[in-house]
């Protein structure tokens, strides 16, 4: 395992965090210990593969695509247990329950929080020529606490609440608002996102 925090690894964990899934309590009875992570971009799949063979030396493996999805996965008990314990990452069913780890949220390290911000804006983020860059998430506490670390940086943000209706969870939504935090956006933050970027 890697003996410290890199911007790389922090990057990984916010991809995670945002459309990755670590296997439940059911398949780790049965001896499964999956890390899988999801994309719409072979090229930005392909980063993150590289990211953790660099990280922890592992080579990860890939499904037949469904519909311009790509999976990357690793099977591993110990990379399972690294990512809950480190970095307090839920298993199963978990996107309402995500947050900030608390070693990303409490570092002084601003490199380490651009990089784990770089990780949800690729993942569950959004660009558009209307609307701007936000990031969303169904965890309300994700939200609030993405929208501290924005504001600690400078930026003007604000979170929007979506329902579509009761059957399914509310979506919250963390947005900069004005063309300087936009601009700030792009040069202290970005993405690494091919099409994103």
């Amino acid at each position: 395992f890697p003996n410290r925090i890199s911007p790389d690894l922090a990057y990984c964990v916010g991809l995670i965090l945002g459309d990755g899934s670590l296997t439940g309590d059911t398949s780790n009875r049965i001896g499964n210990w999956g890390l899988t992570v999801y994309f719409d971009n072979l090229q930005h799949m392909r980063h993150y593969d590289e990211l953790i063979k660099k990280e922890f030396e592992m080579v990860t493996i890939h499904y037949p695509p469904i519909r311009n999805c790509y999976s990357s996965k690793v099977h591993s008990k110990p990379l399972h247990w690294f990512f809950r314990t480190y970095f307090d990452m839920h298993n199963g069913f978990k996107c309402d329950k995500i947050s900030v780890p608390q070693v990303i949220l409490n570092t002084p390290d601003l490199d380490l929080k651009v990089a784990f911000l770089q990780g949800l804006f690729d993942s569950d983020g959004t660009v558009t020529e209307r609307s701007g860059v936000s990031y969303s998430t169904t965890s309300e506490v994700m939200a609030k606490q993405v929208q501290e670390l924005l504001v600690r940086m400078d930026f003007d943000c604000y979170i929007y609440k979506w329902v579509k209706n009761e059957r399914v969870l509310p979506l919250f939504s963390v947005r900069l608002r004005g063309k300087q935090s936009l601009l700030k956006f792009a040069r202290d933050v970005d993405f690494r996102h091919p099409l994103k970027a």
